[in-house]
């Protein structure tokens, strides 16, 4: 279980974690204009020791200028993944990773689910890979289920008469250093200029969505970029990431030609069912 619990912990962070530019968006700061300093093409007010100036006969009293007030800057940093999940009560986490090159025939697609309840400390951790390569030409797939509940675990795997399921006792010791790793680190996302679209409601959560290009693709190899996208949305309460999207494509050559060697990512991360009602209970096969 805490193998199991790491690896996946692990493999997760690594995956999620995407290496963009780290110049992050800000608006340009407002002119810093003092509108107590005097106008140097006038005199300076004549003070009296002792007695208040005075207005000059028959003018009116001048008002104070109140300067209007700087618009604030929309936040367009999501905090971190782990930091966000840790103040929802439940929720189902998505994390799609596809990927191919530099053939065809070299494809990967893997997806992670991780259903989790805080009411009964109740976790479903689902993982089904698909993969290929052009050495072997052959497709290999693999899927996992880990359930959590309480201090019962059950790691389930295989399908039809190949499926089996082993439950055992989660060691409170080994849960306690998994813990306290998973509170040493976290997955912050750097994005590079992010333009802001607008509010939506993604997953029936009220966010800010925002648009980005990674403009660092192809500088070292030459490649030519035929994508660099990405958009996310984040929630303006708790300003944690909703849903995220990018799609990345180089091409060693131009179109057409038959040496031309391709790399295609995609990163999908999905939050849904944000403190919404989730059933998890263990297999009947798990005992």
């Amino acid at each position: 279980m805490f193998k199991r619990s790491v690896t996946l912990m692990l493999v997760v962070s690594i995956l999620v974690v995407v290496s963009l530019a780290c110049n992050l968006g800000t608006s340009p700061a407002a002119p810093n204009a003092n509108p107590n300093e005097s106008n140097p093409e006038e005199p300076p007010t004549e003070e009296v020791f002792g007695e208040a100036p005075t207005e000059a006969a028959g003018e009116a009293p001048t008002e104070a200028v109140v300067p209007a007030p700087t618009p604030t800057a929309i936040p367009s940093l999501p905090i971190g993944l782990r930091q966000g999940l840790a103040g929802l009560n439940s929720y189902r986490l998505k994390i799609n990773i596809i990927s191919m090159g530099p053939t065809p025939q070299d494809t990967s697609n893997s997806l992670y689910q991780i259903d989790y309840v805080m009411d009964g400390d109740k976790t479903l951790v689902h993982n089904e890979s698909t993969s290929s390569s052009a050495k072997d030409g052959k497709e290999n797939t693999s899927a996992s289920d880990q359930y959590q509940i309480g201090n019962k675990s059950c790691s389930v795997s295989g399908s039809g008469a190949d499926r089996t399921a082993e439950m055992s006792d989660v060691n409170l010791q080994q849960k306690e250093m998994l813990d306290s790793m998973t509170q040493l680190e976290d997955t912050i996302f750097v994005i590079e200029n992010p333009q802001f679209v607008g509010v939506e409601t993604v997953n029936a959560i009220q966010a800010n969505h925002f648009k980005f290009n990674v403009t660092g693709l192809g500088k070292k190899s030459g490649a030519e970029v035929t994508q660099s996208v990405g958009e996310y949305w984040i929630a303006q309460d708790g300003q944690y990431l909703v849903k995220y999207d990018v799609i990345l494509e180089t091409r060693s050559a131009p179109a057409g030609n038959a040496q031309a060697q391709m790399m295609h990512l995609e990163i999908h991360i999905d939050l849904s069912n944000i403190n919404q009602p989730i059933q998890i209970s263990m297999p009947a096969d798990c005992k």
